[in-house]
């Protein structure tokens, strides 16, 4: 039902916890589509592979290029499902955002959807939210700039 795609080009203290709330979603309809970019694109291939080979819903594949718009065209080009979800490596998901998204755009009759992002710091403590704007207020600011935080949607 989604594809969530994550771009990857090095393995921190975050990217178990981004891959994993993924996985651990309450919408178990999904995909993960990894793809390892850049100067280390093999062994950060090779250690995810090593750590996620026995989860059919993962898919991990590689390219030199760095960039990161690169690796997500990528992941959205190799795909199975019309819906995509982004996510960036070092973010973690709630359980059921992706439900939650998925319920609102079906009830809203919406093309896109993203949210608000709560901050963390290095030890995981709570340190702020970042707001986005919501309902009448994005189609007021979208002719002029992007309004979704970009990981979310």
């Amino acid at each position: 039902m989604i594809s969530v795609v994550i771009g990857i080009n090095k393995v921190d203290r975050f990217t178990y916890a981004a891959i994993d709330s993924i996985i651990c979603q309450t919408l178990k309809e999904i995909e993960l589509v990894i793809v390892a970019n850049g100067a280390e694109y093999e062994s950060v291939a090779s250690e995810l592979e090593s750590k996620y080979q026995t989860f059919s819903n993962v898919m991990i594949y590689k390219t030199p290029i760095g960039q990161l718009a690169y690796a997500l065209n990528k992941g959205i080009e190799l795909a199975r499902f019309d819906l995509i979800a982004r996510m960036d490596s070092d973010d973690i998901s709630h359980p059921d955002r992706l439900s939650q998204q998925l319920k609102f755009m079906i009830e809203k009759n919406l093309d896109l959807v993203g949210c608000d992002i709560n901050l963390i710091d290095e030890k995981d403590k709570l340190i702020g939210k970042r707001c986005y704007p919501k309902g009448n207020e994005i189609n007021k600011l979208l002719p002029f700039r992007n309004p979704f935080a970009h990981n979310t949607i």
